[in-house]
């Protein structure tokens, strides 16, 4: 009976070890099993969705693209799974060219309740994050480039840099933002 129960014990603590040395590994091996590089990776924004789960927007390679942007999950047990990544801008081998790459993502920003005509809206927060290693300057926009309501956060190490954006409301104000012809138009990236 002693000798059952240390085993049951024994079973237990080895399991539990196994499960929290998976767990802090699930970063990589989410990125492994998608086909990224494990080794490559720098995280550039973290957040939580809707669902008060975190979240990660982390910098990565795979066999086929230099610079991937992949949105990462972690669940309530503290695994990490990809989300989704930044297409392939240059699929079939061609030259990977100076365009930064992108990815965006939403989450519920709050309800407005005091509406004239008793309606609640949602405010939605949406965010566009724009990665390149091709900087030549610091990163700066000329006054009018950016649309109003827009907020912009740059981070820059030598010639590698992250754009992010965030505007609530109407995303079609993203759809006016070409950021490889303002980074161009400022002088800040090499054509």
């Amino acid at each position: 009976m002693k000798k059952a129960c240390i085993i049951v014990i024994s079973i237990l603590v080895i399991g539990i070890i196994v499960f929290n040395i998976f767990r802090m590994n699930s970063l990589s091996l989410a990125l492994r099993k998608a086909g990224f590089n494990p080794y490559d990776v720098i995280p550039l924004e973290s957040d939580f969705d809707a669902n008060g789960d975190e979240i990660k927007i982390i910098k990565t390679s795979s066999n086929k693209q230099e610079i991937v942007l992949v949105y990462m999950v972690k669940n309530k047990m503290g695994f990490w799974s990809v989300g989704y990544w930044s297409p392939n801008q240059h699929p079939d081998g061609e030259p990977q060219e100076t365009q930064p790459v992108c990815i965006s993502w939403m989450k519920p920003a709050g309800i407005k309740w005091y509406n004239i005509d008793g309606n609640t809206i949602s405010e939605i927060e949406w965010h566009l994050l724009y990665y390149g290693n091709n900087a030549i300057k610091l990163i700066e926009f000329l006054p009018g480039q950016i649309p109003d309501n827009v907020a912009v956060n740059i981070q820059q190490a030598g010639n590698e840099y992250s754009i992010h954006l965030i505007h609530f409301g109407d995303p079609d104000v993203f759809n006016n933002i070409d950021m490889h012809s303002l980074l161009l138009e400022a002088k800040c990236i090499k054509e």
